[in-house]
Parts: structure tokens; C-alpha cells; sequence
């Protein structure tokens, strides 16, 4: 098995994946397209339970600390220069 800094490589590939899945998410909401959103209930709840976003009359929407979960994954997203 090989072993990287952060564990196992499949452990590394499963938190980029995870990763890639709640940037997509907070983004959504962020623009106010959370309806594209409807096949993803289970990321709504766990986002609702780390508490990243919470549920309005008009749907879901950032938390502060959902919206600083969001800028700093876009951080490490942008490319190196």
C-alpha cells in the first residue's frame, strides 16, 4: 500500500473527491443554484450538520463559516503562477 503524507493514496484521492463534491455544492448555493442542487440531499444535510450552510425560506445559504470554507478551497483551486 503506498502511504503519502495524508495516509494511504486512496484516502488522498477520497478527500480531493469529497472535496471537488462540497466546493461544487457551496458554489451552487453561493450563486443561488441550489436547484441544480436536487440530487444532492445528502450533501445538503451534511452541510447543514458542520453547519456550512442552513435552510431559508428561499432555500439554502452560506453560513460565515460555509462562506470561508468556500474561499479557502478556492485558494487551493486556483493554479500556481
Amino acid at each position: 500500500m503506498t502511504h503519502g503524507s495524508h495516509g494511504p493514496a486512496g484516502a488522498t484521492v477520497l478527500f480531493r473527491v469529497m472535496d471537488d463534491k462540497a466546493f461544487f455544492v457551496l458554489d451552487a448555493i453561493k450563486r443561488g443554484g441550489w436547484s441544480d442542487l436536487q440530487d444532492h440531499a445528502e450533501w445538503l444535510s451534511a452541510l447543514k450538520t458542520i453547519r456550512w450552510i442552513t435552510e431559508t425560506t428561499d432555500g439554502p445559504v452560506l453560513t460565515p463559516d460555509g462562506r470561508q470554507a468556500l474561499d479557502e478551497m478556492s485558494v487551493r483551486r486556483r493554479p500556481a503562477r
